[in-house]
Parts: structure tokens; C-alpha cells; sequence
């Protein structure tokens, strides 16, 4: 695969955004911040509901899958957005959407598994903040579901995989007015527990248009923290300026911390997928 595209076919200068959310690695949620309720998934029409699908290409990583999408399907509000006018939605809908690509572990069972566990869709209500509702659910898929045959092994790569996930859930009951987000994440990553509210925030800050064309990130941190300390520092570090001049060599915002409108990964058609392996 490649990266999305940095500029509109129009030949406007695209958007790209660096925001720091935090630590992007292993953090764990605290518990006595939120109580769980199982219950079914209805699509309802509330103002101000945010959609965003977290997309997760799945290969060969039962080391990881488990954590990463634990840290997906319980995000919550950050201490700061208590104070009414930081926000800018009352209910957000998370999509955890993971797409086996031909792994010859047992990724696709730990997914399984998960599914059970998550049972269709949990509450995440925060006793620190009654005026926002977090919904989230797990929705999982493989090539091996689509006609019962072999396909272990037979990977497809990471942009087919991705483009696979971010199709899983239904959107026939969705109001086109809502405003609806795709957020990556890789399967060896683990997502600060605040990353999606604290960006969803960002991305409704500016005006429609900006919104749908901005491809906004995040700073990260590394495990163990010494690997790739140099890129790191220097990623991390760069200016507003910095970031837009360096995108005409390359995409400086770390894949995994990447989050988008819908619209605007339907209108560049998605990622470019490697052709079909041949017998």
C-alpha cells in the first residue's frame, strides 16, 4: 500500500496536522473512571453523534491483537473535558473493525474470542461526565469467511486489509448529517486511552470544509523506548512549518496515529491494493 495522497485533485494544498494526545503506547485505562453496561446496539438519531471507525489490519500478531484492541474499545473522556464548553458532542460510536489478512497464527481466534467477550457492543458512561456517551463495538472479518476455503498464508498486504476493515460496518442507518471519522491503528500498537476524543475534538474545531480535508496525527512513544529513538525525536519535533514542507518528500505523521473523515477516504478511493496472488 501507500500513503493517501497529500494533495486534492483540484491542486489544493491538503491538511496534515501533528497534535500531541499524550503517550501513544501500553497505557491502561483506570477502571474506577467508568462502569460497563452490555446491551444491544441501536442506531439512533442524536444531535451532535460522532461515528469513527478504528481500522486494524490483522496478520500473523496473536502477540498484540488482544492489547491493541483493548486499548480501542475503552477510550475515554480526558479529566480536562469536564468543563461543558470543551464539548462538542454528546454520544460518540466506536467501530473497532479488524480484518484478518491470511495469518498463519491464531490471530483470527483471539479475535473470535474477543468478539464474545465484547458481546456486540458495551457503554462506557464516565461517572466523571454524565453529558457524553462512549458506545463501542468490535466488528471482525477474515478471507476465510467469505466462501469456507483455505486462504491462510495467502496475505493480500496491509492497504487491502485496511480497505477491508474500514468496509465492516453497516451504514444504511446512518445520518449523512452526523459526522463520521476513520482512525488507524496498526496491531502492534497500543492507542492512548483519550487519543480519539481528544482528535475527534480537534477535527469538529474546524470549519466543514478544513474538517474534510485534514489528515490530522499525533506525537508517539516507542517500546522499549530506545528503539528508533533518533526518528523518533525527530518526528515528534517538528513545527507546524516543518510539516508541511516535509510532506513533499515524505508523510511525517506516523500511519498508526492517522485520523480522517469518511468522505475524504471515499473520494481518493482508499488504499492501493496489491494484486491478487496467482496459483
Amino acid at each position: 500500500h501507500r500513503p493517501l495522497p497529500p494533495m486534492l485533485p483540484n491542486g489544493q494544498e491538503e491538511q496534515i496536522i501533528g497534535k500531541e494526545v499524550g503517550k501513544e503506547e501500553n497505557v491502561n485505562c483506570n477502571d474506577e473512571k467508568m462502569t460497563k453496561i452490555e446491551q444491544k446496539p441501536q442506531v439512533v438519531s442524536i444531535k451532535n453523534m460522532v461515528y469513527v471507525d478504528v481500522i486494524i489490519p490483522v496478520h500473523n500478531a496473536s502477540n498484540t491483537i488482544e492489547e491493541a484492541v483493548s486499548s480501542a474499545m475503552n477510550q475515554v473522556l480526558p479529566p480536562s473535558f469536564l468543563e461543558k464548553e470543551k464539548m462538542k458532542f454528546s454520544r460518540m460510536d466506536v467501530a473497532v473493525c479488524c480484518y484478518d489478512d491470511g495469518s498463519k497464527d491464531n490471530s483470527f481466534d483471539i479475535l473470535k474470542r474477543l468478539e464474545e467477550k465484547y458481546n456486540d457492543a458495551h457503554v462506557i458512561g464516565q461517572k466523571l461526565n454524565e453529558e457524553c456517551t462512549i458506545v463501542s463495538r468490535l466488528l471482525i472479518d477474515s478471507a476465510k469467511n467469505k466462501d469456507n476455503k483455505k486462504t491462510v498464508g495467502q496475505s493480500r498486504g496491509a492497504g487491502y486489509a485496511r480497505n477491508r476493515a474500514a468496509s465492516l460496518r453497516k451504514k444504511d442507518n446512518i445520518d449523512k448529517d452526523n459526522h463520521y471519522f476513520l482512525c488507524l491503528l496498526d496491531s502492534d500498537d497500543v492507542m492512548h486511552p483519550t487519543r480519539i476524543v481528544e482528535q475527534v475534538t480537534y477535527m469538529l474545531s474546524l470549519d466543514q470544509n478544513d474538517c474534510d480535508r485534514t489528515l490530522l496525527g499525533c506525537k508517539f512513544v516507542r517500546e522499549p523506548e530506545d528503539s528508533t529513538w533518533h526518528y523518533t525525536q525527530w518526528a515528534n519535533g517538528l513545527s507546524d512549518e516543518r510539516l508541511h514542507l516535509e510532506q513533499f518528500r515524505e508523510i511525517t505523521i506516523l500511519q498508526p496515529t492517522w485520523m480522517m473523515s469518511r468522505k475524504r477516504f471515499e473520494e481518493l478511493g482508499g488504499y492501493i491494493e496489491a494484486p491478487q496472488p496467482q496459483n
